[in-house]
């Protein structure tokens, strides 16, 4: 902040949160996505070759890592390692991730409620119930990932340990739902 007020051009500090492009692949097909068909999926062995040397001091420095990127990373065969080597490896580093929900099996839901980090998760249900979250996500799991929620949040160590935000894209298939997703 200091430098940023000060106007200086070349900065000595790092930032305060990092974007890094997590994808894998996605069992949904949400009505609003514009995924393409073909999306380069995360490797954590590329990204360490590519990165540990350039990225991962900024990283140690920063508070917060943001895993984002189209599909669940979470489904990718290497996510208990991508999981374990981010949480070893900047335990004191927040982390951050989107998730349609589907993929918050209960090993992840443990992993993350036991881990060293805080995690910040956004859970796209996009609906209030499951006939709607069927329409706009075609996927019949609404049941399965309230209850994945409902697990975060009874075990969690901390209020915010895991935080979980839920997600509502609104288009004009659910945004009547929006006053009842808010009291969900």
């Amino acid at each position: 902040d200091d430098e940023y007020n000060s106007r200086k051009v070349t900065l000595g500090s790092t930032p305060k949160a990092i974007f890094i492009q997590a994808a894998g692949p996605c069992n949904s097909s949400c009505v609003f996505c514009s995924r393409g068909p073909s999306y380069e999926f995360f490797n954590l062995e590329t990204h360490r070759r590519r990165f540990e040397k350039t990225l991962y001091p900024a990283i140690n420095r920063c508070e917060t890592i943001i895993l984002t990127g189209s599909g669940e990373y979470l489904r990718l065969p290497e996510s208990e390692n991508i999981l374990k080597f981010f949480d070893n490896s900047f335990p004191h580093v927040q982390k951050f991730f989107s998730t349609n929900g589907s993929s918050l099996e209960p090993w992840v839901c443990e992993k993350i409620i036991n881990g060293k980090s805080r995690y910040t998760i956004h859970v796209s249900t996009h609906a209030s119930n499951a006939a709607l979250h069927k329409a706009v996500t075609r996927m019949d799991n609404f049941d399965k990932i309230v209850n994945s929620i409902r697990h975060l949040i009874a075990n969690r160590k901390s209020k915010d340990k895991p935080q979980i935000n839920l997600i509502f894209v609104a288009p004009t298939l659910n945004v009547e739902d929006l006053a009842d997703f808010v009291r969900f």
